[in-house]
């Protein structure tokens, strides 16, 4: 049987509602083990979660790594309350490293107080037993390679922290404590970011994808389809919903009967609009795009006013003030980067204008999408978008058949 130590993060600072934050994050640990056999327990800050076989280990820590609401987790040994039980588990800890040069230092924290030896005592104590039956370790308390951690709470708890510090949670607040958020996903960089930071944040993704075939092949729906998976795999239950939405009729309608200079902020528009009435029917309370200020055309300031126009409800940009290579820097992390920069246009790029309008007028574009009648259309592509359950790849293929 494996132990995994869980800290908490943010959420520990709330107060009233602490307990409903727990609570969720609890719920979203277990829907991820779902198959595997564990005990997931609570006490004093501390999650204590219980593997009964070890060969999950390796895909247990990848799951904590990507759960929002972790700090940070470490494999454990619980012992009893005795210093032959922490020198037992130091010497566990101690056998497992794969390095046999290296540094350490030791460090103690004692919530129960009636354990006989102070914090100090346990460093010293233990400190000496480690340099004499191992010495090919060495002190270091400045910049250890190794920390060694003993915490004497109900019982001991001893665990390694490395100096690159390997079992790092993401943070944030659970998934699903903030609502839940529709994401107009593209199969550009920012988009899956954007969504990934509101996830971070609380919020259940849903996600939209717009196609116009067969201008736009198949390439892109994968890429699309591949972008979610990476997304399912920071949701809840490693599951992401993902509707499609044919958008031909409208994009050719806009081309047709507009402005071309406005072809993209009316086309955005009209995603909106498309993309508000599938998040009221799926309970979604905010949209989420991956918009910048001023990166492109569709996201000066006048353009970004006249998509507001279109819709009542809240939209999100998490990125408008971002640099482009911070976005792309946690596109990396995410995984995402490389699906993005596969080959395959959107249809925002395939029907872009050659000028496109920087300072879009409110009333023209307004007066535009009223004279294309553009509302029946819009509702047919919301009616009839295509909803797939899109499920993480590591949670479909690392349990036991």
């Amino acid at each position: 049987m494996s132990l995994f130590l869980i800290r908490l993060g943010e959420l520990t600072l709330k107060k009233g509602s602490r307990g409903f934050f727990e609570g969720t994050l609890k719920r979203n640990i277990i829907q991820r083990l779902k198959g595997i056999r564990h005990e997931l327990k609570i006490s004093d800050g501390r999650y204590y979660l219980y593997i009964e076989d070890d060969c999950y280990d390796d895909f247990v820590s990848s799951i904590l790594s990507k759960t929002f609401g972790i700090a940070d987790f470490h494999k454990a040994y619980r012992l009893p309350l005795s210093m032959s039980g922490i020198e037992a588990g130091v010497n566990k800890l101690i056998q497992s490293l794969d390095s046999q040069r290296a540094s350490f230092k030791i460090e103690s924290r004692r919530s129960n107080k009636s354990f006989s030896y102070g914090s100090y005592e346990i460093c010293a104590h233990l400190g000496q037993m480690v340099a004499q039956k191992y010495p090919y370790l060495h002190v270091d308390v400045h910049d250890p390679d190794w920390t060694i951690m003993v915490e004497i709470r109900e019982s001991c708890y001893t665990y390694m922290k490395a100096k690159e510090h390997q079992s790092a949670g993401p943070g944030g607040l659970p998934v699903g404590t903030a609502g839940r958020g529709l994401l107009l996903l593209s199969g550009g960089i920012d988009s899956p970011v954007a969504g990934w930071m509101m996830a971070c944040r609380g919020l259940q993704l849903l996600a939209v994808h717009f196609h116009t075939p067969p201008y736009t092949g198949c390439e892109a729906l994968q890429k699309a389809k591949d972008l979610s998976q990476k997304l399912a795999d920071w949701n809840i239950n490693g599951n992401l919903v993902l509707f499609l939405v044919n958008f031909t009729q409208i994009q050719l309608k806009i081309r047709e009967m507009t402005d071309p200079r406005y072809g993209t902020v009316l086309a955005r528009s009209c995603m909106m609009q498309i993309a508000e009435q599938i998040a009221q029917r799926e309970g979604a309370s905010v949209l989420i795009t991956g918009e910048a200020l001023a990166q492109v055309a569709s996201q000066t300031l006048d353009s970004l006013a006249v998509t507001d126009q279109s819709v009542r409800m809240l939209i999100l940009r998490p990125l408008i003030g971002m640099d482009k290579q911070d976005i792309i820097q946690r596109a990396q992390y995410l995984e995402s980067f490389d699906i993005s920069v596969q080959s395959g246009t959107d249809c925002c790029a395939l029907f872009a204008p050659e000028n496109p309008v920087t300072k879009p007028k409110m009333d023209q574009a307004q007066e535009m999408l009223a004279a294309a009648s553009l509302e029946d259309l819009i509702h047919q592509a919301a009616v009839q978008a295509e909803r797939e359950i899109i499920s993480a790849r590591e949670y479909s293929h690392c349990l036991k058949v």
